[in-house]
């Protein structure tokens, strides 16, 4: 052997031994990432399950104590949706009870003016009794069937109430026509003005 063969043969052993010390190094350090990664697998419920092939692939499965929370966690949520069923049924069941049953036609209980004389927006400074751009109400009567009409002079109509309340047997009727033709643009305003109504 000559010289030269000698220096690459001692140049591909120390390769080698730092190659293997490189991967003893690596297979230490691995091992125990590996075996953190097993316990914090077990911790979270992902469970290695052995395949026909006879590999293992991680798979996730619920712990028994994260499909105990999540039991838990449901329960709780179909107990408040119904509780919140029941909160529902009883408010409604409440306003029933309080509701006053509106009476039919021009009335105190039913459609009910605040005012009794076409009143500009500029001549009402509470802003309670404003009847601008219709006239008053006018209401005809067919056996026990009222029909309460509003004939509307202006695009723009601000109508006050004590109580606009249309019972079970009365029609309203809001006539926003110009020369027998209908106004689509037209709009009236109807606002409640009685703290206390209902």
């Amino acid at each position: 052997m000559n010289k030269r063969s000698d220096t690459v043969t001692g140049k591909r052993q120390r390769l080698l031994v730092s190659v293997s010390a490189l991967v003893l190094g690596l297979g230490c350090a691995v091992a125990p990432a590996e075996a953190q990664m097993a316990r914090l697998r077990g911790a979270v419920g992902v469970v290695p399950v052995i395949t026909a092939s006879g590999a293992t692939a991680p798979v996730p499965q619920r712990s028994v104590r994260m499909q105990d929370a999540l039991a838990q966690q449901q329960a709780a949520r179909d107990a408040i949706k119904s509780m919140r069923s029941l909160v529902t049924e009883a408010r409604g069941a409440a306003l029933a009870a309080t509701r006053i049953k509106p009476t039919d036609g021009l009335s105190i209980k039913g459609l009910n003016p605040a005012v009794t004389a076409i009143t500009a927006a500029a001549n009402d400074p509470t802003g309670l009794a404003t009847w601008q751009g219709a006239q008053l109400p006018t209401q005809t009567q067919s056996g026990d069937d009222y029909t309460v009409t509003i004939k509307q002079t202006d695009s723009r109509a601000l109508l006050s109430w004590n109580n606009f309340d249309i019972g079970a047997k009365t029609t309203l009727v809001f006539d926003q026509t110009l020369n027998g033709k209908a106004q689509t643009d037209w709009v009236a305003l109807n606002r409640v003005v009685d703290p206390n109504a209902h």
